[in-house]
């Protein structure tokens, strides 16, 4: 008798799993570039409104320069954390024709997830960096919007 068993492996459970983790990191760093393209614009609104405040004396005027100064901070941090970077390396579809094209179904998929695992790595990281741009910018519009209010209830106490 004769065995005819057939090694079973996961990689397609594996390779399924891991293209999701993938989307799921890469919808991640989306959700971030969004939310640092909101800052920037609320910053600029922010500025604007600042730049509209009257002050006749050297405390409001130093509250006023303090409060544009983390706005335009704030706009400078999420501009950095929109920067493109070179992550998430692929395979090309050219590269898996020319050296895949005779293997079996098994070895190209392993071949593609061991690449998206790395792919997987490097877009954690830029997804992580991208974090705290965002957690820095929205420090110094929070602080700045803060401070706005504080202008704006000492202004009315003054006047």
């Amino acid at each position: 008798m004769q065995n005819t068993s057939v090694e079973h492996t996961n990689i397609t459970l594996i390779y399924e799993y891991t293209e999701s983790v993938l989307k799921g990191v890469n919808d991640s760093i989306k959700s971030l570039n969004t939310k640092l393209s909101s800052v920037i614009g609320l910053s600029g609104v922010l500025l604007k409104f600042t730049s509209d405040l009257n002050h006749d004396t050297s405390w409001f005027i130093g509250l006023q320069v303090l409060i544009c100064f983390l706005l335009v901070t704030a706009s400078w941090v999420g501009f950095l954390g929109l920067q493109p970077k070179n992550v998430g390396d692929i395979v090309r579809p050219k590269e898996l024709r020319e050296s895949f094209y005779y293997s079996t179904d098994e070895e190209c998929r392993r071949y593609i997830v061991d690449n998206w695992i790395n792919a997987i790595d490097q877009l954690d990281q830029n997804r992580d960096e991208k974090q705290e741009h965002l957690n820095a910018a929205i420090a110094c519009f929070a602080l700045a919007t803060s401070l706005f209010g504080l202008d704006i209830c000492l202004n009315c106490l003054v006047w």
